[in-house]
């Protein structure tokens, strides 16, 4: 007897704890927002945070896949607040679909616009992109220090996994 009215007690302090959000899953059929994704440290990128001018290069949609340099999320870039940057687009030939390429506010949405002036196609190209076998260079000064998000516009393709970070640091 004592066994099922401590089983009992136990079953509805699980079930309060997870009304109450303390558990991970919530209410049943009750939808959570994706976790806010973190950036990494500046040490973990390429460009590693330093100052000066750098030259990065992307390839979107290697062998038909949604990737930037064949990966998802694609590489992270760090440079320090002020430092000149050129980033090399190249859209594979066997791509399979147009890409394109943008800097946003890692809180932003497909629909922000760049973040510095120059860090994405301007209004005719940003939501088609450029086809297979294209390329295209982007020139820009990071501003501003904080994390960003680059991000292909063309519909689906940042849900779908063709972003990364880009983090301006002190």
């Amino acid at each position: 007897m004592i066994l099922v009215v401590v089983a009992v007690i136990a079953s509805i302090a699980v079930g309060l704890a997870g009304a109450r959000g303390y558990l991970s899953g919530g209410f049943p059929g009750q939808t959570l927002p994706a976790p806010t994704p973190q950036p990494p440290a500046a040490t973990s990128c390429q460009g590693k945070g330093a100052a000066g001018a750098f030259s990065f290069g992307l390839i979107a949609g290697e062998a038909g896949r949604l990737t930037f340099n064949g990966t998802v999320p694609g590489p992270c870039f760090a440079v320090a607040v002020a430092s000149t940057v050129v980033m090399h687009l190249y859209i594979d030939p066997g791509a399979g679909a147009n890409h394109s390429w943008v800097l946003i506010p890692a809180a932003g949405s497909p629909t922000s616009l760049p973040v510095f002036p120059g860090a994405g196609f301007d209004t005719n190209v940003r939501f088609v992109g450029i086809g297979p076998g294209s390329y295209a260079n982007f020139t820009f000064e990071a501003g501003t220090v904080g994390n960003y998000w680059y991000i292909c516009e063309v519909p689906g393709h940042d849900d779908a996994g063709m972003h990364g970070w880009f983090l301006v640091t002190p």
